[in-house]
């Protein structure tokens, strides 16, 4: 079984070209908003970085990586497309035509699994800054910078602790040298000590 033929006349052949041009200029903006997203990311996970406990997400980079490769193919292959159109420069450009399309496959494929992976590391950044934040809490009272991310982040996010309020009922947030024993019991002096 074979790939059927289709007979086109030269006004359809234009008419697609022309669409197709258009359709590779219109997904640029998509790109770019890609390209923006991936960058946020980046720079919102990075001031915080210091709460992630494990490996570092990939995922922004990919998206930037990724982004600014479809962003230059498909102004490519909007030109490639736009040339294609007209039937004296058609045979010229038609050998770049299937590369194009193999190329922006690759691209589809790539921006599907990029989304199935911002999706999947929710969950992953969800459980890897409940740690890191759970990390960070017990090194609140000895690590001045730990203590000013944490700081930071609830006041910013108006949260307390990881999961509630109770998780600093756990952790020695107050450091010894700044509470007196004169006013605390044996079991108090204990806890700080």
């Amino acid at each position: 079984m074979g790939i059927p033929e289709i007979s086109l006349t030269e006004s359809k052949r234009c008419l697609i070209a022309k669409v197709a041009s258009g359709l590779c200029l219109a997904t640029i903006p998509l790109y770019l908003f890609m390209l923006l997203m991936g960058i946020y990311i980046e720079l919102a996970v990075q001031d915080k970085m210091s709460l992630i406990e494990g490996n570092r997400n990939a995922l922004p980079a990919f998206m930037i990586i990724l982004s600014i490769f479809g962003v230059v193919a498909n102004i490519l292959g909007a030109r490639i497309c736009w040339v294609v159109h007209d039937s004296k420069r058609r045979d010229a450009k038609k050998k770049y035509l299937k590369i194009f399309v193999i190329l922006s496959l690759i691209i589809c494929i790539c921006v599907f699994v990029s989304s199935m992976l911002c999706f999947a590391s929710i969950v992953s950044l969800r459980k890897l800054f409940g740690k890191g934040i759970l990390a960070s809490m017990k090194k609140y009272s000895t690590d001045r910078h730990k203590k000013h991310v944490i700081d930071l982040l609830q006041i910013q996010y108006e949260c307390c602790g990881s999961t509630g309020y109770t998780d600093w009922f756990n952790i020695k947030f107050a450091s010894k040298k700044y509470i007196s024993d004169d006013y605390m019991t044996k079991e108090e002096q204990e806890i700080y000590a």
